[in-house]
């Protein structure tokens, strides 16, 4: 088991700031660190 996989939920909020930076054309891995950098 990888120690450090993340499970990430992902807010109704959050859904909706991933959506408009999934349409600029982003990475998956590109959204995810903005969504992780944001919670911090």
């Amino acid at each position: 088991m990888n120690s450090k996989s993340y499970h990430i939920v992902v807010s109704e909020f959050n859904y909706e700031k991933l959506k408009k930076l999934g349409s600029k054309g982003d990475s998956f891995d590109d959204i995810v660190t903005r969504l992780l950098e944001a919670q911090k």
